[in-house]
């Protein structure tokens, strides 16, 4: 699997039960990156459907975890634009309030996305023209590959701490719990 790391556009949004959305560009078409790649338009556009259903948003390409469900991707003029919810999860909650500090500090929040590639060819400057991706997730780094792309805003849950709170007291009882029925 290749990985390819983009400043992204991206907002952070309570998504009505308290555990968030995310929106924004996870690639910019036409620019070369950092390894000398190119992704083109159209590349995405078999793998969106397969994507949508089974693609998630990861921290660091960390598989083990993901932070977050894809609900709608598509290819806009500009680039790979997602759209989706982040999971209840103390990591992804975690997760979530590290973006959206960061976005309120005006630092950089990076996205990459996990792919193979199925059609590649040589520019005349040598270039890697990536032309058709299986696109597998979109991560939340601290370092892009692709210096063009970057998140732009964030709203919150009102009550984040409170509903972190619960998350980690119910995870608490529930580890009890189990350890009495040991």
């Amino acid at each position: 699997m290749n990985r390819k790391e983009f400043r992204a556009e991206f907002k952070v949004a309570d998504d009505g039960r308290g555990f968030g959305s995310f929106e924004g560009m996870a690639s910019v078409f036409s620019n070369r990156d950092r390894q000398g790649e190119v992704v083109l338009p159209g590349a995405f556009a078999k793998s969106l459907p397969r994507f949508i259903s089974a693609g998630f948003l990861a921290v660091s390409h960390d598989w083990s975890e993901p932070i977050g469900t894809i609900d709608e991707a598509r290819e806009t003029d500009r680039g790979l634009w997602v759209r989706g919810e982040f999971h209840s999860t103390p990591k992804a909650q975690q997760a979530r309030a590290i973006i959206r500090e960061r976005i309120e500090r005006r630092r950089q929040v990076a996205m990459s996305i996990g792919y193979n590639v199925i059609l590649d060819s040589r520019g005349k400057n040598g270039d890697r023209l990536l032309k058709e991706l299986e696109l597998f997730e979109v991560s939340v780094v601290t370092v892009p590959a692709n210096p063009e792309a970057a998140m732009i805003g964030a709203k919150h849950y009102r009550n984040l701490e409170q509903e972190m709170r619960n998350i980690m007291v119910s995870r608490m009882r529930r580890e009890f719990l189990d350890s009495l029925a040991k």
